[in-house]
């Protein structure tokens, strides 16, 4: 239900937003941004959910979720649709619209940014995925060839992946990178840290405990070990990255799961806890704690927490917020 309910408000979001655009009306205006804005607000909290909404209930007392945002989510929940939207839509220049959500449709293909899809539009003018994928593949645009394999699994990448089959997947990598080096040690990122249902894509974080800092041959080694050893699996299906150093990128197919996305990053150990808070997440906490680093006298990234040259090291996520005064937060304590 969750995915329904934040592709129904994002649609609502974009709506708006063109009508704001292109309405002459201050008031409307200034008064449609309000709504915009708690329309964004909502759906960024909905996104942050650990659990599936079932029940309105269940948002009973949760920031940004006030009485408009719940009638609207109960209406979803009930009927699977939006009257609001519904009648706006019918309101409104169809054609510009489609023009906005095409764009977020090619942008969903890997590889694929902000200004060559800015080209498809104005240039080419593309009306649709298909549109495009029919050009490419009859030779009309020439694209690169990660854009190449983003085709290839448009249609298999264009759902979230749920949380278990994640588990899974990694209980799958524990055991065969094992087999490499058992003192290589890999954590799962992102919002499947954060507890999240599903997520985007995997990202893994690979470390060894003996590598403490940056070591370009080292870590090109063990990353081309473990390409190899999943290639020679058949759990790699393409690679984005075929000469990869310290960083790999690809597509996976493991078991009966459909094909997915994979980034493989090497950091020395010195580097790990601000590895992994980094790409944890969320990206709001990110900018609030190296906003409060820089306060500090500190300088955080992914790379470590530096007092001027020196890289702090550090043996877990909680001395990072420590050093910079701030509470613990538990991974799924992080989404905001």
């Amino acid at each position: 239900m969750n995915e329904l309910i934040i592709s129904i408000f994002s649609n609502l979001i974009k709506v708006n937003e063109y009508l704001t655009k292109t309405s002459n009306d201050s008031n409307f205006k200034i008064q449609n941004e309000f709504r915009i804005r708690s329309l964004k607000n909502a759906l960024r909290t909905i996104k942050n959910l650990s659990t599936d909404i079932k029940d309105i209930k269940e948002l009973d007392g949760i920031s940004g979720i006030g009485k408009g945002i719940k009638d609207r989510i109960n209406e979803i929940i009930k009927t699977k649709k939006l009257k609001e939207l519904d009648e706006l839509c019918k309101n409104i220049d169809c054609l510009n619209l489609n023009k906005i959500n095409i764009k977020d449709e090619l942008l969903n293909i890997v590889g694929v940014g902000e200004i060559f899809v800015n080209k498809l539009l104005n240039i080419y003018k593309i009306t649709s995925v298909k549109e495009f994928i029919d050009l490419v593949q009859n030779k009309k645009i020439k694209v690169s060839s990660t854009i190449e394999l983003g085709i290839k699994y448009y249609n298999k990448l264009k759902f979230n992946i749920p949380r278990q089959e994640i588990t899974k997947t990694l209980d799958y990598l524990e055991t065969e990178i094992s087999k490499i080096d058992d003192s290589i040690i890999i954590q799962i990122c992102g919002s499947y840290r954060r507890q999240k249902l599903t997520s985007n894509d995997i990202d893994l974080l690979v470390t060894i405990p003996t590598i403490l800092e940056e070591d370009k041959n080292l870590e090109k080694d063990i990353i081309q070990k473990i390409v190899k050893k999943l290639h020679d699996n058949n759990f790699l299906l393409d690679d984005i990255t075929p000469q990869a150093t310290d960083k790999y990128m690809g597509f996976i197919k493991y078991a009966k799961f459909p094909v997915r996305r994979i980034d493989i990053r090497f950091i020395p150990f010195l580097s790990w806890y601000p590895a992994i808070l980094y790409f944890t997440g969320s990206k709001d906490l990110n900018l609030m704690m190296r906003n409060k680093a820089k306060k500090l006298g500190y300088k955080l990234n992914e790379y470590g927490i530096f007092k001027g040259s020196k890289n702090i090291l550090v043996e877990s996520e909680e001395e990072i917020f420590n050093l910079l005064e701030i509470k613990y937060l538990e991974p799924q304590e992080r989404n905001f």
